[in-house]
This record gives C-alpha cells, structure tokens and sequence, in this order.
C-alpha cells in the first residue's frame, strides 16, 4: 500500500452549528419587523444580524441552502450568543477525512486554518500540512433547517413561510480561507496519492489571486502518479463568476466533477427538475460539453449518478458516496463503521429507484445511476451540513488499495 494514498483539500474552518430546536427563531423574527417582500431578493453580503434573519428566511422560503459573506466575522460570534451550538470543524476536504477516519481509512489533509480547536477535532488517522503563518479562529456560522418549519410573516401567504426540505444555511467571513495559501509540501505528498480532492476556492474574492493559487495548484499537480486522479467537488461561490477561472485553468486536469442538487441550479441558471432524468441528463450533457469535463457525478436525497464514457468503473465508489451521505444523515457526527455497514441493508429510497429506471434509453451508456436509502427519522432531527462532504468521503473511499 502507498502512503497518503488519499490526499484532501484545500481549505478549513471552525463551524458553529446551532441546533434549530433551541434557536426561537421565531421571535428573533418577530424582534426585527420583518416583512414577506424583504425576503425575495436577498444580497450575498450581510452587513447586520437584520441582513442575516432575511437571508435564512430567503433560503426557507426558496427551499434551498446557500452562502453568504459576513461583512464583519463578529456577526457570526454575536448571533444567538445563548442559543446551544456544536463547535465543528469545516470545509469540504477536512469533513470527508473525519468521515473517512470513522470507517478506519488514512488520508492527508491540506489545512489554511490552524487553531485548538483544529487540533482537538482532527481524527488521528489524518495527517496535516498546514499553509498557514498565524494561527486564528474565524468562525463560520451555519444554520440547519428542519423539513416542515413554519415561520410566521407579515405578508406572507397564508401568514407563514413554510420548509418543504431541510437544508442549511452557511455565512462566513475568514480571511485563512478567503487568502487560501498553498503549502509547498502538497507536492510532496501527492507524488504518492491515487486521488487528489480538490475543492475551498469557493470564497476567494480576487481574480488575481486565485490564478496564482490555481498556478501553484497546477505545479503541484504534476507530481501526481499517472494513475492518480483529481476529485474536484463543487461548492455554492460567494462570487459564481470566479468559477469561470476555474474550470480554465484547471482544463483537463480534473478526472471527476462532482456537485450537488443545489450546484446544478447555479451552473445551469434553471431550474432542473430533478425528478425528470432525461432534463437532469441533458443539463449534465451541457456541462460536460461546456466546460470540458471528462467524469460528472450528481449527488442528491434520493440518487447518485456518474455521467461520463464507461462510468460504472465508478459504480462501487457511488455506492460508498451514497451510503455515507445516508448514514451521516441518519445518525449525525457520531456514526461508527458498524453504522456505515449497516446502511447498506436499508431500504432503498423508491424515488431514486423509479429515476433510475426511468433513464431514457440513448442516455444510459453514458450514466450509471444508483439509488439512495429511504431514511426515517424522528421530526427535526436530520442532519443536513456536511452530507455532501459525506458522500464525497464515501466515493473517495474506493481509492484505497
């Protein structure tokens, strides 16, 4: 076996997750006056804890999650300072190599963050190279939204605005992540790796900087073994027209594209209808042909899929994606392997198997689809953050040797 056949990045936060149940969002909503039509359209900076309750109110009532820039990090220190909270450790490479230490794999990770509680909450089968200089602590603030909430709202249809789903809502404002410096050492431990996950550009706010970045990326990247593979996982972007730059630099360099139900809203500008497999389908197909993508992978609630040539060489590795995603949600941070070997007996989700069957016929070279685990759980107790992190853990999973 190689070592650091698993290598994670880019960046990492601290997380304050609040526990909806304890937050009385209610009369905080009620606290600020807030009106129906102050909610529709909502800019991504938020400059007062008013800015912040209409955003998580926008993302209720759009029944979607999304990412917001703090235009000072005391506001997410100063939020609900007497509701509970769990102090968490995020960004996407750091949260799929917690998963992944559960389940008793070894990974790398690449940190720009370093702080106790950085130290406190890194599992110890994973090794860190940190970039950073100074050690800091800028939180990220998230709120998690159960299915079924209903928020009372002057002017709101029948006086409420109500969940459909649950989701999260995230608002930061760290500069370790918006800097997002790149250690000299990644090279080092890519020249033994089989999977590279890339992801934490997402709130750069600089043109400039995030080439050069991309830059050391890219030099960083030809110590990668010819089998090696690149894992680049989406993210919502603070700015989405950095995502332009992105996939320019990178061209041809990333193996497998992955996002979520969320994401493909964004990349499409429509609304995809993701009970529709042949408009889900085409919009991959449009992806793939935009921005020259070799190996696409869509995770959601009730399906994974692989879009691609020969993609089922990817099907085990969609099974574990989806199957941590289902366990995460079903037993939160605290789930064992045993968990994660048990989901695999869970009935399987009937809407992810009536979309798979339903693929239409010309596209079903190109994609492997699977579906995910019917899930029951008590009201308001599901875990949105990091579920995608999770599936991303799982997938990467089928790298090691």
């Amino acid at each position: 076996m190689r070592e650091n056949e698993i290598v994670v990045g880019l960046g990492n936060n601290i997380d304050y997750e609040f526990d909806w149940s304890g937050l009385d969002f209610q009369s905080i909503v009620d606290s600020h006056r807030i009106r129906f039509a102050e909610i529709q359209n909502v800019s991504v900076a938020v400059k007062s804890e008013r800015d912040l309750v209409i955003a998580i109110l926008n993302r209720i009532y759009r029944q979607s999650g999304g990412e917001y820039f703090l235009e000072s990090p005391v506001l997410a220190t100063d939020f609900a300072r007497s509701a509970p909270k769990k102090i968490t450790m995020g960004g996407t490479g750091i949260r799929a190599a917690i998963a992944l230490a559960k389940i008793g794999v070894a990974t790398t990770a690449h940190l720009v963050t370093m702080n106790d509680s950085v130290r406190k909450l890194t599992p110890a089968l994973c090794s860190v190279i940190w970039a950073g200089e100074s050690e800091n602590l800028y939180p990220h603030l998230i709120v998690q939204f159960p299915e079924g909430v209903s928020i009372r709202l002057d002017g709101a249809p029948d006086g409420i605005v109500r969940s459909a789903v649950s989701n999260r809502v995230i608002m930061s404002n760290d500069p370790d992540n918006i800097r997002l410096p790149i250690s000299p050492r990644l090279k080092d431990v890519l020249r033994c790796a089989r999977v590279f996950l890339l992801s934490g550009f997402n709130v750069m706010d600089d043109r400039a900087a995030l080439i050069d970045r991309l830059t050391r990326v890219k030099d960083a990247l030809r110590e990668l073994p010819a089998d090696g593979e690149v894992f680049y996982e989406e993210a919502s972007f603070i700015y989405p027209e950095m995502r332009e730059t992105i996939f320019s630099e990178l061209d041809g360099l990333i193996d497998v594209y992955s996002l979520n139900e969320d994401e493909i809203q964004e990349l499409t500008r429509s609304k995809v209808d993701l009970r529709n497999p042949e408009a889900v389908l085409r919009s991959l197909e449009w992806l793939r042909a935009t921005y020259r993508l070799k190996t696409i992978v869509l995770h959601t609630k009730n399906w994974g899929l692989v879009y691609g040539d020969n993609p089922s060489r990817y099907r085990e590795k969609l099974r574990a994606g989806i199957r941590m995603a289902a366990t995460r949600y079903a037993k939160g941070d605290r789930f064992t392997k045993v968990d994660f070997e048990e989901t695999a007996r869970a009935e399987k989700s009937p809407e992810g198997e009536r979309f798979r069957a339903n693929i239409p016929g010309i596209y079903r070279e190109n994609a492997d689809c699977l579906p995910g685990y019917r899930i029951e759980l008590k009201e308001g107790t599901a875990t949105t953050v990091g579920l995608g992190d999770a599936f991303v853990g799982g997938f990467l999973s089928g790298y090691q040797s």
